[in-house]
């Protein structure tokens, strides 16, 4: 199983398209969590769609210039479903074949006081003392993975 996160930092034109499929296809991820789309919701499925077609796709668009996140999972390899939130997208389910169950919540926070908006969201708002020692956190891109 292989989950794969980017910040994109916009979706751009067809040269990116290209960089990010190689990069993506290179990668072979079975399940894509995209930060900063800076598009309209239906405009990052569009575009993430025509690398994977057949992929089960959600996103949140971006407000003005920033933000915008997308997950996008093989339904052939995992089984899961999509709940989308004011602050990111969380996906929970199993993976196919050995039944183990998955949680990843996808978010992009602002630039500014990132670390206040970590601490706020993750230990005041979306995490319980039981959950918080079963979490790994990537803070840098702001994800977190359920790890076993």
């Amino acid at each position: 199983m292989i989950i794969t996160t980017h910040n994109v930092r916009g979706l751009g034109g067809n040269p990116k398209f290209l960089s990010l499929k190689r990069l993506f296809t290179s990668l072979s991820p079975d399940i894509l969590c995209i930060q900063e789309t800076m598009a309209p919701a239906d405009k990052a499925c569009e575009y993430f769609q025509r690398m994977f077609p057949g992929w089960k796709v959600v996103a949140i668009g971006a407000e003005g210039l920033s933000g915008g996140v997308l997950c996008m999972w093989n339904p052939r390899n995992c089984d899961l479903e999509a709940f989308s939130t004011s602050a990111g997208i969380l996906l929970r389910g199993f993976l196919r074949g050995c039944n183990s169950r998955i949680k990843i919540f996808n978010v992009y926070g602002p630039y500014r006081d990132r670390e206040i908006f970590w601490d706020c969201f993750t230990f005041n708002i979306f995490l319980d003392d039981t959950i918080r020692k079963q979490i790994y956190y990537q803070r840098g891109a702001l994800d977190a993975l359920k790890v076993s």
